[in-house]
């Protein structure tokens, strides 16, 4: 194993710069979250349904999934 292999050459530094690549994403979508909750706190304030909405999403998966699986099998 050398000092200079491909993994020493292209993976390493290439993580480095993907994790600081995605920490200025994440730095941008805090501060434009907390933007938006300045200028329009009307458009970021919680849904009163969102007990009901979050249940028949779960459900909506929950009985897509079956079927899609069995197909799935089926086909392949």
């Amino acid at each position: 194993m050398t000092l200079l292999d491909a993994k020493s050459i292209f993976f390493y530094p290439g993580l480095i710069l993907s994790l600081g690549w995605t920490l200025i994403n994440f730095a941008r979508i805090f501060s434009y979250i907390s933007d938006l909750k300045t200028e329009t706190p009307t458009c970021t304030a919680s849904n009163p349904n969102r007990l009901l909405i979050t249940a028949m999403t779960v459900f909506a998966m929950a009985a897509g999934k079956l079927p899609l699986e069995r197909a799935s099998c089926a086909f392949f």
